[in-house]
């Protein structure tokens, strides 16, 4: 007996969340560790506090010259201004050429993805003083923009050379030997950087990754190598307890492995540790990711946290309340879809209706909103102001295809109910959604007339 009200369609209450899903989640996956940038923040702030210390004897140059022009670009360097960053700094260097300056010139060009101009002034800068490592390093990350990833590696093995226990250096080869698939050298050369700090916690994050796409391409060994993955993670837990992408990439593995309790605690442990913490961004990326893992009532808790975070804001973080409202409706939509096999949950539909409304009332335009209206809507079997609520969708996008389906369906179903409630039909069919057992039917052919005259000869 089916636990669902007479007016809803297993099927198409399916086919309308599915689609409300997709519109806004993408395929789960592990979230990814930031790039290697944050050794670029570390060489350019070895560049700003070495070139105060190098300011040229008096006499030499006209030191308040290059005082006030260094000021000046790196006022622009800060404002992001790289155009009037990149022409001041070549007015530093025209009254004194130090690397430091030349490796700061190199990033107005990097941060505009000039890889190639770029990694000219970090050589030029390396070249001017072999033991400078901001400008080893900063040759390294643009040839590795440049798609020249052995260059890069020379330009790492400089560094090394000069400094054995620099471990920004071994996380770098790490980080380049990844990148062309050999996994034992990047293996060695992360696990060095962590001999030399112990909680540089984006190493593990690029360990644990390695894990994964080494087991992700060999079968034999997926579960060793997805297990040493999450053996990693957990050191990054331990070397920050708040790094809550750590966390969900435990559970994402843990799920890989058909291990879903096991996953249920590792993303709950990723929503308690974020919601602690109070990072607004962490909570909605958190939210993205359990919502695309399936892990809906995790992610629910996770976007009404970031809700309550917001306050009376309509947005933080480049983040609207209208998307985190709109998020909020689809989880608790989604999470009462999950439970099919139980009566429906009128306390989550009420709440998806009201968050789908409350994102409307700000945004009437917000399709994602107007679609989980409808869906809201259909699950409580309240099929025509499921219908007027895909009528609007398509009001305000018509080539939405979504909308035009489920509004298609709705009003197909609708037709089929009342005919059967005039005796016309005998019963109600599911839409079919197998299509298996139609494969090996041969078609029927047509003999140069309509296809309904030929079908009508052939049942005479």
């Amino acid at each position: 007996m089916s636990l669902m009200p007479a007016e809803v369609s297993h099927a198409v209450l399916a086919q309308i969340n599915a689609q409300v899903l997709d519109q806004i989640s993408t395929e789960p996956s592990l979230v990814q560790p930031p790039p290697p940038e944050n050794v670029v923040s570390v060489v350019v702030a070895d560049s700003l506090a070495n070139v105060p210390q190098q300011r040229p004897a008096a006499g030499v140059v006209d030191r308040d010259a290059f005082v006030r022009t260094y000021r000046e670009a790196m006022t622009y360097f800060d404002q992001g201004d790289w155009e009037r960053a990149e022409e001041a700094f070549r007015r530093v260097i025209g009254i004194w050429a130090r690397p430091e300056v030349y490796v700061l010139l190199g990033y107005t060009h990097f941060y505009r993805r000039d890889f190639v101009r770029a990694s000219n002034y970090f050589l030029k800068a390396a070249t001017q003083d072999p033991q400078d490592l901001a400008a080893h390093l900063s040759l390294a990350l643009a040839y590795n923009r440049a798609g020249k990833t052995r260059k890069a590696i020379g330009a790492v093995w400089n560094v090394v050379n000069l400094h054995r226990e620099n471990a920004d250096a071994h996380f770098l080869l790490g980080y380049l030997r990844h990148q062309l698939h050999q996994w034992e050298q990047a293996e060695q050369a992360y696990r060095e950087a962590l001999r030399l700090r112990k909680d540089f916690s984006v190493v593990y994050q690029y360990l644990a990754l390695l894990y994964y796409e080494m087991g992700s391409r060999d079968e034999a060994g997926r579960e060793e190598r997805f297990r040493k993955a999450i053996a990693t993670y957990r050191e990054a837990i331990d070397a920050d307890a708040s790094a809550s992408p750590s966390y969900s990439n435990i559970g994402y593995l843990h799920d890989q492995l058909g291990e879903h309790e096991e996953a249920t605690e590792a993303y709950r442990a990723a929503v308690r540790a974020v919601v602690s913490s109070g990072d607004f961004v962490e909570l909605i990326a958190l939210g993205m990711e359990l919502l695309n893992a399936g892990r809906y009532e995790e992610a629910r808790a996770a976007f009404k946290r970031s809700l309550e975070l917001m306050g009376e804001a309509e947005t933080r973080d480049g983040v609207s309340r209208v998307q985190v409202l709109t998020w909020i409706g689809t989880a608790s939509l989604q999470l009462d879809d999950s439970r099919r096999s139980k009566a429906p949950d009128k306390e989550l539909l009420r709440e998806a209706e009201e968050s789908f409304l409350a994102a409307l009332a700000l945004n009437p335009e917000y399709i994602h909103a107007q679609l989980g209206l409808g869906a809201s809507y259909y699950a409580q079997g309240r099929a025509d102001d499921a219908i007027k609520a895909f009528q609007r969708a398509l009001e305000i996008d018509p080539d939405n295809e979504p909308a035009r389906s489920n509004l298609t369906a709705l009003v197909e179903e609708k037709l089929e109910r009342r005919l059967y409630e005039l005796g016309l039909l005998k019963q109600i069919r599911e839409p079919i959604t197998d299509f298996a057992p139609y494969q090996n039917r041969s078609p029927i052919p047509v003999r140069g007339k309509p296809v309904s005259e030929t079908i009508l000869e052939d049942r005479r």
